[in-house]
């Protein structure tokens, strides 16, 4: 199995970043209308945005892609991406 595709929320997926058979199947995936609120097909098909969703999502042949909040962007003193090990409910 294939490394899973890791983006934020709202962040885009292209042909480049997913490889073009993960990126035609998950268009596919996208274009169900029960499925705009995962991902929304952006730029004329050239990209895709994933929505207010956090979470993971596969398709039948084994794509992954897991969907990140944003609050996941914290950024330790070094520079790098560090995920928050506790969240508090207010």
């Amino acid at each position: 199995m294939a490394e899973p595709l890791i983006v934020k929320e709202y962040e885009s997926i292209t042909a480049n970043s997913a490889g073009c058979k993960a990126f035609e199947e998950l268009k596919t995936f996208a274009s169900y209308e029960q499925n705009w609120q995962f991902l929304r097909i952006a730029k004329g098909g050239r990209e895709l945005k994933a929505q207010n969703y956090v979470g993971v999502i596969q398709t039948k042949s084994g794509v992954v892609v897991e969907i990140l909040p944003k609050i996941n962007d914290v950024n330790d003193d070094d520079g790098s991406v560090k995920t928050p090990q506790q969240y508090y409910v207010l």
